[in-house]
């Protein structure tokens, strides 16, 4: 495909999406890495992030470092209705989720972050928070560190080096568990996302690249070992019906 033509006129703007951009490579950062990013001086993209906060899509977390406001969920779940996952999940989570009385969830990866685009809830008194368009980071939870594993040991190993809350041990840990994914073909975490939340997931792939997974997600003390065992295999099962749905939708 061609590259399309530089639209001329528009350097600033082009400046400022290039720093919202850069939020997909990582949940929060500094105005300075910012700065370093898109190649401008510090006191201009004070200014850039000045006016995406005005308009509502980063906000200020602590300490100078910054992320995406929820107003980019109402973006994100927009994208959801074209997004090709989505379109062709809702079957395949219903049985999911019919089966194993749990909450079923696809999630996609985006750039170094992990989505939320479907998700199907039975009726329970007690459901889980997630809602589509929400956003993780790669090395929490289930279904995100599947897709972790899935980029590959170095691209991983660099995800992590950048995570400068992670202590050296904690980076060996987390290594040695997506190396276990990537021979097992399956991942779970158990209150690394939300408290007392245990969850599995596998991998969902697209033209032989892994670029979603399916997960299923419930409170810890509604799933003994039997049930864990039950829903891993479902799980499994759920995300090789999806891999061959999206190869059969395949244009």
């Amino acid at each position: 495909m061609a590259a399309r033509a530089r639209t001329p006129g528009v350097d600033s703007a082009r400046k400022v999406l290039q720093v919202l951009l850069q939020f997909e490579a990582q949940p929060e950062v500094t105005v300075e890495e910012l700065a370093q990013a898109v190649s401008a001086s510090v006191s201009t993209t004070y200014r850039y992030v000045a006016l995406l906060r005005e308009v509502g899509l980063v906000e200020e977390r602590h300490r100078g470092r910054y992320s995406l406001s929820p107003r980019v969920l109402a973006l994100a779940r927009t994208a959801q209705a074209v997004s090709r996952i989505a379109s062709v999940s809702g079957p395949v989570l219903h049985r999911l989720t019919t089966d194993c009385g749990e909450a079923a969830i696809v999630v996609e990866r985006l750039g170094e972050l992990a989505v939320c685009v479907d998700i199907r809830q039975p009726d329970h008194p007690v459901r889980l928070s997630f809602v589509p368009g929400q956003v993780f980071p790669l090395h929490r939870g289930a279904a995100p560190k599947v897709l972790l594993a899935a980029l590959g040991r170095d691209r991983a190993r660099a995800y992590l080096n950048r995570i400068d809350t992670m202590t050296a041990e904690e980076r060996r840990r987390l290594g040695a568990e997506l190396d276990e994914i990537r021979s097992k073909g399956w991942g779970e975490s158990a209150a690394e996302v939300d408290q007392g939340v245990w969850a599995v997931a596998a991998p969902v792939s697209v033209g032989g690249s892994v670029t979603a997974a399916v997960t299923v997600a419930a409170p810890d003390y509604r799933v003994d070992t039997g049930a864990r065992e039950r829903i891993r295999m479902l799980v499994r099962s759920a995300a090789k019906e999806l891999t061959d749905a999206l190869a059969l939708s395949r244009p």
